[in-house]
C-alpha cells in the first residue's frame, strides 16, 4: 500500500509542476490564477497522500506491537519507537 501511495505523491507533485508550468505561460491573468490554484489543490493532495502513508506506516508499527504483546514474545525485531521512515510532509502551498 505504501508504495501505491508514493506513486500516488509523485503523481501530484508531477501535476502540480505541470500547472505551475502552464501558469507562467499564460497570458490571461485569469487563467494564470486558475492554474495557480490548481497547483496549489495538486501539492494539498499530495499532503495527504504522505500524511495517510506515514499514519499507516504507524498503524502497521502498531499492530506489530500488540501482535508482539499476545504472544508473549519479546521479539527485538519490532522496534520500541514508531518508525521514522516516512520524513516531512511538503509544505503548505502560497
Amino acid at each position: 500500500m505504501l508504495s501505491q501511495l508514493s506513486g500516488q505523491v509523485a503523481y501530484c507533485l508531477g501535476e502540480a509542476e505541470t500547472a505551475q508550468r502552464a501558469a507562467g505561460l499564460a497570458a490571461d491573468p485569469n487563467i494564470r490564477q486558475s492554474y495557480e490554484t490548481m497547483k496549489g489543490s495538486w501539492l494539498r493532495l499530495a499532503q495527504s497522500y504522505q500524511l495517510a502513508e506515514r499514519i499507516s506506516g504507524y498503524l502497521e508499527w502498531q499492530a506489530q506491537r500488540l501482535d508482539e504483546e499476545k504472544s508473549g514474545q519479546n521479539d527485538e525485531s519490532v522496534p520500541l519507537r514508531p518508525p521514522a521512515r516516512m520524513g516531512k510532509i511538503l509544505p503548505l502551498p502560497r
